[in-house]
């Protein structure tokens, strides 16, 4: 029995002072792959010895997305030449700082995927943004507006394809969303401030590589955001994006790997 791509927490209850009963369900594995080094040294700090660093999969999965990405030629044909700020799962919340920045740049192509895809709340933020928007459903290639709603669930994961930049919701909410989608595209990403970051590591992890970068309200998005436009500052995120990325490469492999090993020792 083996535990693949575990994140361990210092609150969780294997850890604590009353954590033996449930440490047992630990040790009852015959192989825990972490996906860090810290829940690597917490595991060991109970004396779990059967471990070792796995890798996050996630990786593996973004980085094939990313090279086989869904075409979608209406979508190529429409952004044309212009800069494309994509939104991922977006908010209430995350959409309060960001329709101020989206009527500062009339210049960009904006995509924004909304978490709830109810009608009257696209229809609401529309009414709040000063450049024509459209809904995916309702959409021509040949339109003239600026914003795109995507109403529809599938297509994200590809459109990263087409940003420059990545914003990504739920931080501000229930939880950020999956930051390492665009990141497989070679995309820098911004997102709200995580509220538990412990939870969301690689969240953390991407700020310290330099191809992330949390904001806290309006003005550092757009603080943030200005600094990305500066051409220097916007290859260094990139550079830090995709050497980020290739450098996780390969856990699903190396796990496989060691399962096999371990199994045929039974």
């Amino acid at each position: 029995m083996f535990l693949i791509a575990a994140n361990f927490r210092e609150d969780q209850s294997f850890f604590g002072v009353l954590g033996s009963f449930f440490r047992q369900n630990l040790f009852a594995m015959d192989w825990i792959f972490t996906q860090n080094e810290k829940s690597l040294t917490l595991l060991r700090a109970i004396g779990y010895k059967n471990a070792s660093l796995g890798g996050d999969t996630r990786f593996d999965r973004v980085g094939a997305t990313a090279k086989d990405p869904k075409e979608l030629p209406q979508i190529a044909t429409w952004v044309g030449e212009k800069p494309v700020v994509v939104v991922g799962s977006a908010w209430e919340e995350d959409m309060n700082l960001l329709i101020p920045l989206i009527n500062s740049r009339p210049d960009y192509r904006w995509i924004i995927a909304p978490h709830d895809l109810n009608t009257e709340v696209m229809e609401r933020w529309a009414s709040q943004i000063h450049q024509e928007s459209k809904r995916f459903s309702v959409w021509n290639s040949s339109d003239s507006n600026s914003v795109l709603f995507i109403d529809n669930i599938g297509m994200l994961s590809s459109l990263y394809q087409f940003a420059k930049v990545a914003y990504v919701g739920g931080a501000f909410g229930k939880g950020l969303h999956n930051i390492l989608e665009p990141m497989g595209f070679g995309v820098p990403v911004i997102f709200g401030k995580v509220k538990n970051a412990s939870k969301f590591p690689e969240a953390a992890q991407s700020e310290r590589e330099g191809c992330g970068f949390a904001v806290a309200d309006e003005v550092s998005l757009a603080e943030k955001f200005s600094e990305l436009e500066d051409a220097d500052i916007y290859q260094r995120a990139v550079y830090s994006t995709q050497n980020w990325v290739k450098s996780n490469l390969g856990a699903a492999d190396r796990i496989i790997e060691k399962v096999v090993q371990l199994s045929s020792k039974k």
